[in-house]
């Protein structure tokens, strides 16, 4: 039987996060496509999970339907009806078995400046700008397929594989 007093503390909300700065250090300017140590490694990493490797980077267009998707008016990035939207950070549940280095090496692409540890299965992953939060995000992202019963992939994805 699970202590319900005990977790509850466990997930109690502390008023001050532990905050990580990332020791291997951040960046803004995201991945460097041309470099070739990089080329190889996502293309090992395509093939270990079975996608196909984005070949162009993150345009400002996938940014702003990034944006829209999540309920955000691009237009509206610069208004007070933001103020409370942290941009650069990207909030994380369900971390009971992952550390901060969990964390930094799973968006070890991309960069992240620093975790803020909120409880023991939730934390923010903070950017130094947007830009890089954004581009996490598209790069970590991967289709969600809805299979409806009695329908196959190839109905809902339009894709027929030989």
């Amino acid at each position: 039987m699970i202590n319900t007093e005990n977790r509850w503390i466990k997930l109690k909300r502390l008023k001050n996060p532990k905050v990580y700065e990332n020791k291997a250090g951040a960046f803004i300017t995201g991945l460097d496509l041309s470099c070739d140590v990089l080329e190889k490694k996502l293309q090992r990493r395509s093939e270990r999970f079975g996608t196909e490797k984005k070949k162009e980077p993150v345009t400002q267009k996938e940014i702003d339907a990034l944006y829209k998707s999540l309920g955000i008016e691009p237009e509206n990035l610069n208004s007070c009806k933001l103020k409370n939207i942290r941009l650069e950070a990207l909030h994380m549940r369900g971390l009971e078995e992952m550390d901060t280095n969990d964390i930094f090496a799973y968006f070890g692409d991309y960069g992240a400046a620093s975790v803020e540890w909120i409880n023991d299965c939730s934390c923010n992953v903070v950017w130094l700008d947007a830009a890089t939060t954004a581009r996490a995000m598209i790069g970590m992202s991967r289709p969600f397929i809805i299979k409806k019963k009695g329908t196959t992939k190839q109905a809902i994805t339009g894709i027929v594989k030989k």
